[in-house]
């Protein structure tokens, strides 16, 4: 049976009956609201709800989880607490306008996302769930309104990107493998890790690492470290958006301050092509540097029929020993990344995908040879020094530098040239002496060691007679001038003779010592 409309409460916008319709001037109004007169709170106990503006029957308010809201509003309430909480940050705040709509307006239906800890754990980044309260129920629908504004504007952008992907390897990647396969490496190779810590129940406050090591030695020459905030609201499937930019800028700091470490591969602790629309942080990265990226994910992204169900952990009790892998191929046949046990003693498997200008074989190859431990040295690292920047509770960004023979070299963003005062020492413009307790005159002298501080030190020093020049008396020898052959036992004549070997002492040795009967007068004059 049809009810006999009488219009539009103009308060509330509830249909109201004839039966209903007030006998007074007020026509347009029903008469709860006629005898509310004015508020949100009728004679009667009913209100308004707080999201749509509906007035709300005294009964289902008392039944409602919510009070303030209607039965449907109720649902909406309930699904924004199962879903991702309002991120209230100021790239919202300055970009959009976010103040209170007016009462009256139509509910529209929500954008249903996944929580932030599940979209997090899928992307292979950090986060953490907030949970609303009613009163939030209003401005998370209008960020999520927003949130399906930019979510379109991200996935132009990121079109754009993906035609520029390059899934062959580069010449470096080529070198590096053939020096891997050969043994024989001409020269040094860098692999850089990249990261993103979180502080505990803070989804904006972060640390960002950039780690390089060495290859194939694994051993770490560079270091940069700093705190950022990020300001980009987190949609699932666009942790790149998010995060690239505090990456770009430690890898342009990088090549500033130590570009003898430019790295020829990067890993990034994410997915690559492993990603709803093959298009992860490894490649976003990867394109805008123009570098070979890697996708080295911890936790398994579900995506088109990849997913950790039954099928997938049978294969991956299949991973016997290390470098065993299985292909994540999805529904359509695609193969966008590998499962890979790194080590022996790791059973559980890291999920490898190609970023940016390398094939899926020689990304995963490079990761294993990179493995000391299930996850690879670059990010293992980049993960390792970002928790502990975050645990030591510093501020101020840190990079350190290893130089050509070893030695750390800390670098100071205060001012181009980092002064000793950065290790706890003397700031003078170049240390001297006595920042390690010595004395501080311009040039240290003998002194400093215990020793005479004259001019040039003498023998005397070493308990040693003064004089000018050291004589043999200092060693128990005759101290004339000249040392002679009497020091030894010989005669001490001018020049010894040859009877200091048992010879005729004669001026000049004659035949006749020989036993040859020549006349001496024979001899010529001068010779006696």
């Amino acid at each position: 049976m049809a009810l006999d409309a009488g219009g539009g409460c103009e308060v509330c916008g509830i249909l109201i009956l004839s039966g209903h319709v007030c006998t007074t001037e007020w026509r347009e109004l029903c008469r709860t609201c006629l005898n509310a007169g004015t508020g949100t709170q009728t004679p009667c106990g009913a209100c308004y709800c707080k999201l749509c503006g509906i007035l709300i029957d005294p009964f289902v308010q008392q039944q409602s989880m919510y009070p303030g809201y209607c039965s449907a509003c109720t649902v909406q309430v309930e699904d924004i607490n199962n879903a991702s909480g309002s991120c209230r940050c100021d790239f919202c705040s300055n970009h959009y306008n976010m103040s209170p709509p007016p009462a009256r307006r139509s509910v529209k239906p929500s954008i249903q996302t996944t929580s932030a800890k599940q979209a997090s754990a899928r992307e292979g980044g950090s986060s953490f769930t907030q949970k609303l309260g009613p009163e939030t129920g209003c401005d998370s629908l209008r960020e999520n309104l927003v949130e399906e504004e930019l979510r379109k504007k991200w996935e132009r952008e990121q079109l754009a990107l993906k035609k520029k992907l390059v899934t062959r390897d580069s010449s470096r990647v080529k070198k590096i493998l053939q020096a891997v396969k050969s043994g024989n490496f001409p020269e040094t190779f860098y692999i850089g890790g990249v990261d993103i810590s979180f502080i505990k129940d803070n989804n904006v406050d972060a640390c960002a690492a950039l780690i390089i090591i060495s290859f194939p030695h694994l051993e770490v020459v560079y270091q940069r470290l700093e705190m950022i905030q990020l300001t980009a609201p987190y949609i699932p499937g666009f942790l790149a958006f998010r995060e690239v930019d505090s990456l770009l800028r430690l890898y342009k700091t990088m090549l500033k301050n130590a570009p003898q470490y430019k790295p020829d591969v990067i890993f990034v602790d994410g997915n690559g092509r492993l990603h709803p629309r093959a298009f992860g942080l490894a490649c976003h990265l990867g394109v805008l540097l123009d570098l070979p990226c890697v996708g080295v994910a911890k936790t398994l992204i579900h995506v088109d029929g990849i997913e950790d169900n039954a099928d997938h952990k049978a294969k991956k009790q299949g991973l016997k020993s290390d470098g065993d892998t299985f292909p994540l191929t999805t529904s359509s046949g695609d193969t966008l990344g590998m499962a890979l046990r790194a080590t022996r003693s790791a059973p559980n498997p890291i999920y490898v995908s190609l970023g940016h200008k390398i094939s899926l074989q020689s990304a995963v190859a490079l990761v294993h040879r990179c493995c000391k431990y299930r996850i690879p040295e670059p990010t293992r690292f980049a993960d390792l020094y970002s928790r502990q920047y975050l645990a030591d509770k510093k501020r101020d960004p840190v990079e350190v530098i290893v130089s050509d023979w070893g030695t750390c070299h800390e670098v100071n963003d205060k001012g181009a040239d980092p002064s000793a005062s950065d290790w706890g020492v003397d700031q003078d413009a170049h240390p001297s002496a006595s920042d390690w307790g010595v004395d501080q005159d311009a040039l240290p002298s003998p002194s400093d060691w215990g020793v005479d501080q004259d001019a040039h030190p003498s023998a005397s020093d070493w308990g040693v007679d003064q004089d000018a020049l050291p004589s043999p008396s200092d060693w128990g020898v005759d101290q004339d001038a000249h040392p002679s052959p009497s020091d030894w036992g010989v005669d001490q004549d001018a020049h010894p003779s040859a009877s200091d070997w048992g010879v005729d002492q004669d001026a000049l040795p004659s035949p006749s010592d020989w036993g040859v009967g020549w006349e001496m007068n024979a001899l010529p004059d001068g010779w006696d």
